[in-house]
């Protein structure tokens, strides 16, 4: 029962609320305005992003597994939907636009109906709106399962969902899966790294928004989200952050410090939220009251802060944050629009996983940067630690391969990019197969289903080969750092010259595993034999010798150029290998599995059965074919012979013949014959006899 105090705090949050909504209004410019109304235009391009490659402007929710995350997307949603239950529940990211449309919006008509309440619709089921939010649930399950696999494993592939409702603002928001620290019950041993790679893929981008959600009676010290985040945007610049948990900290501690920026450093702001508890989810209890609960905590225990916290604040905060990201990168993304409008346009004829090999893998690879996060520091220590205890007398060529591995290793992540891409678009064309097979012959929906079923399984049986094949590629070139590549050579010098002798500041000489012919340095004495020492515009610490100079400048040029021959290679190798496991061999193969799993299959009778829309039909017109062959007799009697008149013996024969007519049609048949009868559903030809024959 609400108390005196707690009535007063209710009225409040009306108040609070209302002025809210003003400032909200308020701030509203005719150019905001255009930008607000371009929201759902941009949302739409999230439909484009994983098959173009192009980035618009996302908000995107990351946080440890356990922090509240799915909850805070339910309450700006104002409707249950997500999944629930223990461990990892999210396991493929979920694109999710939400679209405001008010009561008398015309998208609520359809056909003489009008959707009174909110739906939603799936990107791969497009001609089905979801009313009932069960069923929402239910759905990205299965989604889920059929895109993940079993319930252990994650994938990159996304489930893209719309939510139509004039509870919520235009906001477009990508929830991506718990982070964990270390794999359970029988997960991936790589699934931590699994989820990183996911994360990163979508936080790196720079027209991303992070919303990172953490709880606050957990140590914001240990949080993978603010760490994750912290990577990919040390200023925060466009980090907002989310406390949840504010009602389950320990007795006598509070989270002022954190929700003031004392602890947690972001620059887009820290907004606190209280979501409901399990007893509420189980109870059912609404949202709205849920979000009154809410307004009243924070005025009890945040009282100076409450109103800029809240689930309502936060609704207002990303939207005015969508609308600013937008404005600032309006030309940018006016210019991704035509560019995808042009790869669009050039995808109508095909070849779209020719596109992701010669332009999309392309362009991942050659965005990863030769000597990315390698500072003059670790070098220099990673090239003390090579020569141990000694002073080094050899150009430091273990440095070298330690190095120019650690970077190779950054290759694998596009190179697996790659395959999910190609995965996908398999697993699409099979999809719109099966839906244009559906649209043209509804007939046997059973077998439509099991040759989706067949031909989606035969993709997926593919998918951990083909991983594993380019992960053996990255291998085999960390496995031996061929420093005789003859492309090596070509770009660094004579490969029959590597014992020159390398002249040092001091006039000593030491042995060089390779000759560097294109070094040059203005400041030092070169021979015959001599390597020449690259010229370098850094400003290296005075402290450095001239030892730890030469041997920086050298592995600093060898790295890019080594890692190009890799790069090169795997840009090459990898195409080919996703053409041989994973392309030609579902299409050598579909064939045999479609034989053995649907030609030989003992329940092809099973399959074979009829939909119930096509067997109502037929006996609909069983029992159509049945009046209209009585129509033509009857007609016939009438034109063919006249009418007479007897005592009684042959009117009750042939009353006798008619009763028994119905005997012989089948019961739905004798109703169908009945109603056309009853309902005068007859050709006029056919009364006056001119029909003779079948229909």
């Amino acid at each position: 029962m609400i108390n005196n105090n707690e009535a007063q705090l209710h009225q409040n949050m009306k108040k609070s609320t209302s002025s809210l909504d003003k400032n909200m209004q308020i701030g509203d410019t005719s150019e905001d305005q255009k930008i607000e109304a371009f929201i759902p235009v941009v949302s739409g391009l999230q439909d484009v992003i994983t098959d173009t490659g192009y980035k618009v402007p996302q908000i995107v929710v990351i946080g440890d597994q356990g922090s509240g995350k799915s909850s805070v997307l339910e309450s700006v949603v104002k409707r249950d939907f997500l999944p629930r239950g223990i461990g990892m529940i999210t396991r493929a990211p979920l694109i999710l636009q939400l679209v405001n449309v008010p009561e008398n919006d015309p998208r609520r008509k359809e056909g003489t109906n009008i959707i009174d309440g909110d739906w939603a619709v799936f990107k791969h089921k497009e001609n089905q709106k979801y009313t009932d939010f069960d069923e929402v649930r239910k759905e990205i399950e299965n989604r889920t399962i059929q895109i993940a696999g079993n319930a252990k494993c994650i994938t990159s592939i996304p489930i893209k969902l719309r939510v139509y409702s004039h509870r919520v603002i235009d906001l477009s928001l990508v929830d991506l899966p718990g982070i964990i620290r270390m794999a359970v019950g029988g997960q991936p041993s790589d699934m931590v790294q699994q989820i990183e790679k996911l994360v990163y893929e979508y936080i790196r981008k720079q027209n991303s928004i992070i919303l990172a959600v953490i709880a606050a009676n957990a140590d914001v010290a240990t949080s993978e989200a603010l760490k994750y985040a912290k990577e990919v945007d040390p200023e925060g610049n466009r980090t907002l952050a989310v406390l949840t948990k504010l009602d389950l900290m320990d007795i006598g501690t509070n989270a002022n410090d954190m929700l003031t920026g004392k602890i947690i450093e972001v620059k887009l702001g820290i907004i606190g939220v209280k979501l409901r508890s399990q007893a509420d989810i189980l109870s059912h209890k609404s949202m709205e009251k849920c979000l009154m609960e809410e307004e009243m905590f924070l005025r009890r225990n945040y009282s100076l802060l409450a109103s800029k916290n809240g689930v309502k604040f936060l609704e207002y905060k990303l939207h005015e944050l969508s609308m600013n990201h937008i404005r600032d990168r309006l030309p940018q993304l006016k210019q991704n629009i035509s560019s995808v409008i042009a790869e669009i346009k050039h995808d109508v004829g095909g070849a779209r996983i020719s596109i992701i090999f010669n332009s999309v893998f392309i362009q991942k690879l050659d965005a990863i940067d030769a000597k990315a996060n390698l500072t003059e520091k670790e070098i220099l220590t990673i090239i003390h630690n090579s020569t141990g205890a000694h002073s080094a007398l050899l150009t430091p060529e273990i440095a070298f391969i330690k190095l120019v591995k650690r970077q190779i290793q950054n290759l694998e992540m596009p190179c697996l990019q790659c395959i999910e891409m190609v995965f996908e678009e398999l697993y699409k064309i099979a999809e719109t197969c099966y839906h244009k097979i559906i649209q043209k012959n509804p007939r046997y929906p059973k077998l439509c289903e099991k040759i989706f079923e067949v031909v989606s399984k035969l993709i997926r049986s593919r998918k951990e080969i083909m991983k594993k094949c380019v992960k053996d590629l990255v291998a085999n070139e960390l496995a031996h750092i061929n420093t005789h590549h003859p492309d090596f050579w070509k770009q660094n010098g004579n490969p029959r010259a590597n014992q020159s002798q390398i002249h040092t500041a001091n006039g000593s000489h030491a042995s060089s595993f390779i000759e560097m012919g294109e070094f040059s340095e203005t400041n030092r004495t070169s021979g015959s034999n001599s390597i020449l020492i690259p010229s370098t515009e850094k400003k290296v610490v005075n402290t450095l010798t001239d030892d730890d100079k030469r041997n920086l400048a050298i592995v600093e040029y060898l790295i890019p150029h080594y890692f190009a021959i890799v790069r090169t290679k795997l840009q090459d190798m990898v195409p080919k290998s996703i053409m041989r496991l994973l392309v030609n061999y579902v299409k050598d193969e579909i064939y045999n599995e479609l034989v053995k799993e649907i030609i030989l299959n003992k329940n092809l009778e099973n399959l074979l059965a009829e939909g119930p829309a096509i067997q109502s039909r037929k006996k609909e017109l069983k029992g159509m074919l049945y009046a209209l062959e009585q129509a033509v007799m009857e007609s016939a009697k009438l034109q063919d012979k006249p009418i007479e008149y007897t005592d009684g013996e042959n009117e009750s024969d042939d009353e006798n013949e008619d009763d028994s007519q119905p005997n012989r049609m089948e019961n739905g048949e004798a109703e169908v014959f009945h109603n056309y009868i009853q309902n005068g559903n007859f050709h006029p030809n056919m009364v006056h006899g001119q029909y003779m024959g079948n229909p």
